[in-house]
């Protein structure tokens, strides 16, 4: 059976989450994770918390530790995960690859998901990661449905996770580095500026023009079903509880019976900047972009059909109810309004809109959407009120010599003794009395399920040692997945300890030929060219570029040792002191450095190009941002590449790359765009 996978950014939408339906949560802690401007959780407390709730409701807990790290964050990331796996995590969600390593060599029974951020897009990428020992890849969002059953077919021993609702990124996941070039905002750090959302003008024209609906595919389930995943996976780490209510219910009747007209309509209620579905059918997916706005949509409920002094009349498409929220939208402007009773279909209802005379005319047939539903929050209300408790079978018996009480769910059997049972002298404890100590748990967690308790006639029980005991079963039915925690200390000490390389004599000088990054189908890349794609790794290949995103000495040594490159590229994110930890505290001495570019900053499947010209007309265009700053789209294959205004330049650095080891530097000397500005990039900036 299918896996319906749901987002947790705090406690609140851990529990809409699994009374909604979800068979699994995913979380982050307040560090390493790939929203960090999400609640999340904390290591020492409330991720222990979320985990022990999970497993009590038979619903798995996988933990994101998906940002790239350097060798300090690694040793402090691989220490949180030791201390996930004695709280019982179900898996780590991974990006780095020293981390993969870390966590293989260490927790060998804990299952690594590979996130999305390594950019899994073709089954070579696939089969690769499976090689590395993991368990389950989380494909890139851009596979269509066709690619998704070949990697399936093609990779049969390895789990397949896709994206089925919520905000799509325009960039492929982990090469986005468009905030954190321009912003100092890394996306690969968990600090996304979303430059996606913003405002830009291309041929004069200004709109959204890298904004991506949402992501809806509640209609393709059974096809997802056939196609082989083995997770259906909801995006929304920042959403509210009533998000995550609504669109794991939607999808879980999706799945398990087939939806209702009402459930999709809570979709676009919730939250929708209007829908597409994904790539499913096309990587040159049309109608993906909506251009007017990143903010949420709403459903569409009517049109307004005439303004008489100030009033305007709208025709209803869909039933509205007391308190729902509604927006009208003219030109940049947007009138809002709130609604004071129910109406159906087909009605026509007025409602004094404060219209300004130059809006008059504009307003009349404009669309109307409910942005705040009552009918929601009623659903998302019950959802929680009347959320599923677990059973505890109970035993108990109390006589002179031997008393004890047990409590029991799914095989799991804990047993407490009671010692201070004795004749009674004057009063003796009623069974009534015993029973409601055990029974009354005063936790939304726990129900009593089969009871058995047998008291001896004649007894005096200490009802607050029997209370002490409930608690201590009930704490111990809470936690029994636990294990026992892993030292990962002398893990972290041999494999990241300083090494003296010597001089590595005159620093090679070379030009920088990126070879493809996006591989649709198979790699078939010669070994000269530069590799940016995890599938196309092979024995012997030449030089490892840096879209492998490379950001530790464990990360650099574990491709030294698979395919024996000549250079090994380093992220294009790291400061010159972190470049010279990894060669410090790595085995090897080939690192190589990019000096000269205009960075990439984002890889599209998304043509803007098409959009202002058509295919026939396909050519570079130009993005302009609010404050006049230019950025070059370059067309490779179709793709199309985001290029940094700002000129990388670290020629004057080299004596300094030298000195710290660097064995080679790469320079770009194509010139994009037509700006004479330049930047040294994250040479001094950490992300």
């Amino acid at each position: 059976m299918v896996e319906l996978l749901a987002p947790a950014r705090d406690m609140d939408c851990a529990k809409a989450a699994v009374y909604a339906g979800a068979d699994a949560i995913y979380f982050g802690l307040k560090q390493f994770s790939a929203r960090m401007s999400a609640g999340n959780f904390d290591i020492d407390g409330e991720a222990e918390t979320l985990i022990d709730f999970c497993h009590l409701h038979s619903v798995k807990a996988f933990c994101a530790v998906n940002t790239l790290l350097d060798n300090k964050e690694l040793a402090e990331a691989l220490g949180h995960i030791s201390k996930l796996y004695s709280y019982g995590v179900d898996a780590v969600i991974v990006q780095d690859l020293g981390l993969i390593k870390a966590v293989r060599d260490n927790f060998a029974d804990l299952p690594v998901h590979a996130s999305t951020q390594m950019g899994a897009h073709n089954v070579d990428a696939v089969l690769f990661l499976e090689k590395l020992g993991v368990s389950r890849v989380i494909l890139s969002r851009e596979l269509t449905l066709k690619e998704i059953k070949e990697i399936g077919v093609r990779a049969r021993n390895i789990e397949i996770e896709v994206f089925v609702h919520g905000a799509l990124c325009v960039c492929y996941s982990g090469q986005c580095l468009f905030s954190s070039f321009t912003q100092n905002r890394s996306a690969n750090k968990g600090k996304c500026a979303q430059m996606c959302r913003q405002i830009y003008s291309v041929d004069g024209r200004e709109s959204y023009s890298l904004n991506p609906k949402d992501n809806n595919q509640i209609n393709r389930i059974p096809e997802l079903i056939s196609s082989g995943a083995k997770s259906f996976k909801i995006e929304g780490r920042m959403k509210s509880p009533q998000y995550v209510a609504v669109v794991v219910s939607s999808y879980r009747k999706a799945i398990d019976q087939g939806l209702g007209e009402v459930d999709r309509l809570r979709l676009e209620d919730v939250f929708n900047r209007g829908f597409v579905e994904g790539y499913l059918d096309s990587r040159k997916r049309d109608g993906l972009i909506a251009y007017e706005s990143p903010k949420h949509k709403g459903a569409l409920v009517g049109k307004i059909i005439s303004l008489e002094k100030g009033v305007a009349r709208i025709k209803l498409k869909r039933s509205v109810f007391v308190g729902d929220g509604f927006v009208v939208k003219v030109g940049d402007g947007e009138f809002g309004f709130r609604y004071r009773r129910n109406c159906k279909v087909g009605e026509v209802i007025g409602v004094k809109l404060n219209v300004s005379k130059g809006y008059q005319d504009a307003i009349v047939g404009k669309e109307v959407y409910r942005t705040v539903s009552s009918s929601v929050e009623d659903f998302c209300n019950g959802l929680l009120r009347d959320s599923k408790k677990v059973k505890v079978n109970i035993c108990a018996e109390f006589r002179i010599g031997g008393s004890f009480i047990e409590f029991s769910r799914k095989g799991l059997v804990e047993r407490v003794e009671i010692s201070h049972v004795v004749e009674a002298l004057k009063t003796e404890t009623t069974e009534s009395a015993i029973s409601n100590a055990i029974t009354s748990f005063g936790d939304d967690n726990f129900v009593a399920g089969d009871m058995k308790i047998v008291v001896s006639k004649g007894l005096n029980v200490s009802l607050s040692e029997v209370k002490k005991a409930r608690r201590e079963l009930l704490h111990r039915i809470m936690v029994g997945n636990r294990k026992d925690s892993v030292d990962v200390s002398g893990w972290i000490g041999d494999n990241l300890v300083e090494r003296d390389k010597g001089g590595c004599g005159k620093i090679k000088r070379m030009d920088y030929v990126e070879g493809d990054v996006i591989v649709r189908g198979r790699c078939i890349g010669e070994n000269g060219s530069v590799v940016n794609n995890l599938g196309c790794l092979r024995e012997g290949v030449k030089v490892i570029g840096p879209h492998i995103n490379v950001f530790n000495s464990v990360a650099f040594d574990l491709l030294n040792d698979m395919f024996s490159p000549d250079f090994v590229i380093l992220s294009r994110e790291l400061t010159l002191y972190q470049i010279r930890d990894i060669i410090r505290k790595s085995r090897y001495s080939n690192a190589g450095v990019i000096v000269e570019e205009n960075t990439p900053l984002m890889y599209m499947e998304h043509c803007v190009s098409k959009d202002v010209s058509g295919c026939k007309d396909c050519r570079d265009v130009e993005l302009v941002d609010r404050i006049g700053k230019v950025f070059l789209i370059e067309k490779k294959d179709c793709v199309n590449i985001v290029r940094n205004a700002d000129r990388l330049d670290l020629i004057d650095m080299i004596p300094r790359f030298q000195k710290v080891g660097v064995a080679a530097v790469f320079s770009d000397k194509r010139l994009f765009g037509k700006t004479e500005k330049k930047t040294k990039g994250h040479f001094f900036k950490k992300v």
